[in-house]
């Protein structure tokens, strides 16, 4: 029989989706015991400068979840579909223009490169075509397509994503409070609500 896991044992699953092609690959799977999660900063009141002030709130456990588990946007990060195809832009490239670029070369020189063109050029279909049955890119092809597609590495978007797949039977919370200010370290007092049951299902 497989034992229960602790009470407050849970599992996270983290994703990432590539805001250039839609690919969407799973990170991992992480075990947790709490989860720590950030109270919202308060809008400010109409009447903007110096008349609006922060607004009183009264925030949920539920708020607070629903801004831990927002999507994050990193900027200027390739997924690996869209690094491999950028690499094998690059390679076709240089296999279309070869006559040019071996000009001058001799013959055995020439086949020789041409071979390890069209070798690498097979490896990263290959790898393309592995990644689409969810398999990962291996670190050395992941940076040999960084070198090949250069800067243009840092172009790209990708949206990170946390979801709790297996929610514990106690959630532990720890909320994290204290705020950096140009005044220094301050507690944020503002109350948070909750409930003894919790619906995480759409978290």
């Amino acid at each position: 029989p497989v034992d229960d896991p602790p009470p407050l044992s849970g599992l996270l699953a983290s994703s990432v989706r590539c805001a250039t092609c839609g690919g969407h690959r799973e990170l991992r799977l992480d075990p947790f015991f709490d989860l720590s999660l950030s109270i919202p900063p308060p809008r400010q009141a109409p009447g903007g400068g110096g008349g609006g002030g922060a607004v009183r709130r009264r925030l949920g456990v539920g708020d607070l979840l629903a801004e831990w588990s927002a999507d994050e946007v990193v900027e200027g990060a390739l997924c690996d579909q869209c690094l491999v195809s950028g690499a094998l832009d690059v390679l076709r490239e240089r296999l279309g223009s070869f006559d040019q670029i071996a000009a001058g070369l001799p013959a055995a020189r020439r086949a020789e490169l041409e071979r390890s063109l069209a070798a690498e050029v097979g490896a990263l279909e290959e790898a393309r075509g592995a990644m689409r049955s969810h398999a990962g890119l291996a670190d050395a092809l992941r940076s040999r397509c960084r070198r090949l597609v250069g800067s243009e590495a840092g172009a790209g978007r990708v949206v990170k994503t946390l979801t709790v797949t297996r929610p514990p039977r106690v959630l532990a919370l720890h909320l994290k409070r204290v705020v950096a200010t140009l005044a220094g370290m301050r507690k944020d007092s503002t109350p948070v609500m909750f409930e003894p049951t919790l619906e995480v299902d759409e978290w």
